[in-house]
């Protein structure tokens, strides 16, 4: 099968173009762009696609300025004989940032430009050189990356506007069609450097395998992504039924919904989370979901993650918050008797009171206080402003503000903190320290536990 054949067979299968539709397309000079446009000029020839319009952009990054005047020449002349519309975009990358890196940086400028090209001319298709062996290099780099299905379903050969018509091609015949019809092309040294993870593969991996190897890792690539993209589906709907709240800057989702969830629609369930807040999953890894798994399965009210791009996210009562903003937790003031308990809905903790016949040792979340020398009920707020007491063990007295930069609590979780107090005087620092005013003596008849449940 010729190359032209096998590009029309990419065409039709992925439905590619439609009747009378202009197509923009990215070239570099490079061989795979210059294939590219050149086989789209012959296949406009044909009756079938006799309506189709052709244009060129070169972008311009300004990253290799010894070669960026040849390649322009190049794709300049090439665009004059066959009489396509040819335009040059600059781009101004300095003082500009991108947290993944400057090759992250330079794709997506490269993308907003090509865009912004083809908004301008009102063309509905644009056209990327990505071929065969792209495909299975993308595929072996994410596999090494230790990257989900997502990452191992390759390069799709039609993303929205985006159309890869080379995409199965393998780059010996791209190369076979350029020396055969004597068309020139640049070659871009930064694919000599070896100093790129992809520039690596093909020095070493990529040679080693045959046209079928290619093809049936490209097979393997393409089922993964059908199914990925029927997982995704699924995941969308799970996402929708435990979303409970969506603002600019927050989402809060079901713990109930999300608790009913098995480990691989909820890892897609967190990352649909993640990008309708922040609207992409770039610089998301998957130790990063895993956090938040871990956190809704078995942190404890009130504990949170910090992950990539300011996102926080913080496991209340019932639900799970994903927040781009500093969220701070502030107790209201309850009353608890006793016997009884109390729910902090601020926290999602539970405060009980129960007396008990005699003293035993105490866990971090529970106190034992001599019954007769509080005032009921007792009072459960916030710190305050002046806060003292006077920390069992140690002699003298403390601020509770001073005290809290010793256990390191964290600044913006201090108001959630629950405060046990008897009238004015603080008697417990809820799963922290007692008071040494109410501790037990050898004179206690009056045993009153407190614990947070």
């Amino acid at each position: 099968m010729t190359l032209i054949d096998k590009v029309c067979k990419t065409l039709e299968k992925f439905l590619m173009l439609e009747h009378n539709e202009a197509v923009l397309v990215c070239l570099s000079g490079g061989p795979d762009s210059v294939c590219l446009l050149h086989v789209l000029h012959e296949i406009s020839k044909q009756p079938k696609y006799a309506t189709l319009r052709l244009f060129a952009v070169y972008v311009n990054h300004g990253l290799r300025p010894d070669e960026i005047g040849g390649e322009i020449s190049l794709c300049t002349e090439l665009c004059i004989k066959i009489s396509v519309p040819f335009t040059v975009k600059h781009l101004t990358l300095k003082g500009q940032k991108n947290p993944e890196g400057k090759q992250a940086l330079y794709r997506q400028k490269r993308y907003e430009a090509f865009e912004a090209v083809a908004h301008e001319l009102g063309i509905q298709k644009i056209a990327l050189g990505h071929n065969l062996n792209d495909t299975v290099e993308t595929f072996f780099i994410n596999l090494m990356r230790g990257s989900g299905l997502a990452g191992l379903a390759g390069i799709p050969p039609v993303r929205q506007c985006y159309i890869r018509p080379l995409i199965e091609v393998p780059k010996p015949q791209i190369l076979d069609y350029l020396y055969a019809k004597n068309i020139p092309f640049a070659v871009d040294s930064s694919n000599l450097k070896d100093i790129y993870a992809r520039n690596k593969l093909r020095e070493t991996l990529m040679p080693t395998l045959k046209l079928s190897n290619l093809q049936q890792i490209a097979k393997t690539s393409t089922i993964i992504r059908q199914e990925n993209d029927y997982l995704q589906r699924h995941s969308n709907s799970l996402y929708k039924t435990a979303l409970i709240k969506e603002t600019k800057d927050t989402i809060e989702l079901s713990a109930a919904a999300l608790h009913g969830l098995e480990i691989v629609p909820l890892r897609r369930v967190m990352q649909s989370a993640i990008k309708g807040l922040i609207g992409t999953l770039n610089g998301i890894e998957l130790v990063h979901i895993e956090y938040v798994v871990r956190l809704l399965k078995n942190g404890k009210t009130g504990q949170r993650v910090t992950l990539p791009k300011g996102i926080r996210v913080i496991k209340n009562y019932d639900t799970l918050l994903l927040t781009t903003t500093h969220v701070e937790i502030i107790l209201s003031k309850y009353a608890l008797y006793v016997p009884g308990e109390v729910l902090l809905s601020e926290n999602g903790q539970v405060i009980m009171g129960n007396y008990v016949t005699h003293y035993s040792a105490t866990k971090p979340h529970q106190c034992i206080v001599d019954g007769s020398t509080v005032m009921l009920p007792l009072i459960i707020r916030a710190r305050e402003a002046g806060d003292y007491f006077y920390p069992i063990g140690l002699s003298g007295r403390k601020k509770v503000q001073d005290y809290f930069v010793d256990v390191k609590i964290p600044r913006d979780r201090r108001n959630s903190v629950a405060i046990v107090c008897s009238g004015n005087d603080i008697v417990w620092i809820a799963g922290y320290r007692m008071d040494e005013r109410f501790k037990i003596t050898d004179k206690t008849t009056c045993f009153l536990k407190l614990e947070i449940l």
